[in-house]
């Protein structure tokens, strides 16, 4: 068996904001949203970012700072996120602030949300 080749990884870019460890990360599947990022941490925020440029887009505080995946839908206008709150909250995002609208709460799970599909 042959050894696996050695790729050399270089930081292009630093994102700095959240002040808790980052438990999440996802680019934006939308085209015209390509650039941008959306990072859950343990600070008990969302951050959207454009990778690029290095802005924050978006910032959404959590009722729980026990945030541990988050997912942007296709379109790149909202985000769910889950934790250890048992909860996948849904958000949506408007293009006039910074802030983000809560459009969804789901209770009904029995454990906590540590992934997303």
């Amino acid at each position: 068996m042959s050894p696996l080749p050695q790729h050399r990884i270089k930081m292009r870019r630093l994102l700095t904001g959240h002040f808790g460890k980052i438990y999440s990360m996802m680019w934006c599947p939308a085209e015209d949203k390509k650039y941008n990022v959306i990072s859950a941490s343990q600070d008990g925020r969302l951050i959207m970012w454009n990778a690029m440029s290095t802005h924050k887009l978006k910032i959404i505080t959590l009722e729980s700072a026990w945030v541990m995946t988050v997912a942007f839908c296709p379109s790149g206008t909202m985000v769910a996120s889950g934790g250890l709150d048992n909860l996948a909250t849904i958000h949506k995002f408007t293009d006039e602030t910074k802030e983000a609208k809560t459009v969804a709460r789901l209770m009904q799970h029995e454990g906590y949300v540590a992934t997303r599909a």
